[in-house]
């Protein structure tokens, strides 16, 4: 759970600071964005092994079934939202798709406070 937290809270800041890169000038920022896509891209990866564990000790009876849930739920949730924000970024811009990403981190982290203690 710990893990699942650090990854939200490593992701977070860093999306957040992705979008404000476009403000700034390109020439200068462009070292930043990429260290901030590298911290986006670790975060992500970190939680993946961590969720499926935590899936699997809730549900230790059936540990396929919780491991195709947690996995297959959030690849599946992912993609069936990725084109909507691609849309977004094609009617906006691609700072403005990015920010709608970051109320959905903030209730992923806010939800990981009622994630208990596996036994």
């Amino acid at each position: 759970i710990k893990i699942i937290r650090l990854s939200l809270l490593i992701w977070l800041p860093a999306m957040f600071l992705l979008t404000e890169v476009p403000t700034f000038s390109p020439v200068i920022m462009m070292p930043v964005a990429y260290m901030l896509l590298l911290m986006i891209g670790a975060a992500k990866a970190l939680s993946y092994s961590p969720v499926i564990v935590l899936g699997q000790t809730y549900l230790a009876k059936s540990i396929g079934f919780a491991s195709g849930i947690t996995l297959g739920l959030g690849i599946t949730l992912g993609g069936l939202v990725a084109p909507y924000v691609g849309h977004l970024a094609d009617i906006y811009d691609v700072q403005t798709a990015l920010m709608t990403l970051i109320p959905v981190g903030v209730i992923g982290l806010l939800m990981s406070f009622w994630l208990k203690e596996p036994k």
